[in-house]
């Protein structure tokens, strides 16, 4: 039963924790995320109006000398989690498990 449970959590690993992160960023690859954490999702602030009335807003400004800094940004959400490591998880000496 152990061997079976540790081969499960190999393959398909559970969360141990889940968090939300929001940020200006619009891509996922510009957001800085913790250590050993990985987007469960997209953005879920995506199809919101505020964030859409922001970009046209931002793309009719384009063409202005004004600074981007001082205009305000978009939120956008994304739900982030961390998976059981089962390399660091597993602190038992029973190493290496013996099948009968």
């Amino acid at each position: 039963l152990a061997l079976g449970l540790r081969s499960r959590h190999f393959l398909s690993p559970p969360l141990v924790d889940m968090d939300v992160i929001v940020s200006p960023q619009r891509t996922r690859d510009k957001v800085g995320l913790p250590d050993k954490y990985d987007f469960l999702t997209e953005d879920l602030n995506a199809h919101s109006v505020r964030n859409r009335q922001l970009e046209a807003e931002l793309g009719a400004a384009s063409d202005d000398a004004s600074p981007q800094a001082a205009k305000p940004q978009g939120k956008h959400v994304y739900l982030i989690g961390q998976r059981f490591d089962p390399w660091e998880g597993w602190t038992t000496g029973g190493f290496p498990v013996h099948i009968r």
